[in-house]
């Protein structure tokens, strides 16, 4: 027997009081937030992304220079900011990293060439 597909439930806000919604709230069926998204330059269209699990975030994304395409990435460990990635230029792959200890920048990589290789190391980095 086929199982009922339940659609998320929805709720929006308007923060600019300009009559259109510019933050989406997504609920399951259980009642529980597990995705928010957010037009932060309000031209209508979603360009940042929260998803959530138990309550807590796990992953954020968002498009940061707002030309349509995800540029940061940052990834929650039981709701703290443990690491964020960057795309500074513009060909999808992170090239910036930074890591968190306690929900405060501990350090940095970057990729400044572009080559795939990590070529500037800031502070505290975890072992991989």
């Amino acid at each position: 027997e086929p199982k009922e597909i339940v659609e998320p439930k929805l709720e929006t806000k308007d923060k600019n009081g300009d009559g259109k919604p510019d933050v989406w709230l997504y609920y399951n069926e259980k009642k529980e937030h597990v995705r928010s998204e957010a037009d932060r330059d309000y031209d209508g269209r979603p360009d940042y992304w929260r998803y959530l699990k138990d309550g807590k975030v796990f992953k954020e994304e968002g498009d940061i220079d707002l030309d349509g395409t995800i540029d940061m990435w940052v990834f929650y460990d039981e709701g703290k900011k443990v690491k964020a990635e960057r795309d500074t230029n513009k060909d999808t792959k992170p090239d910036m990293f930074v890591y968190y200890e306690a929900d405060k920048m501990a350090g940095l990589e970057k990729d400044t060439d572009f080559d795939g290789k990590i070529d500037e190391v800031v502070g505290k980095i975890p072992s991989k």
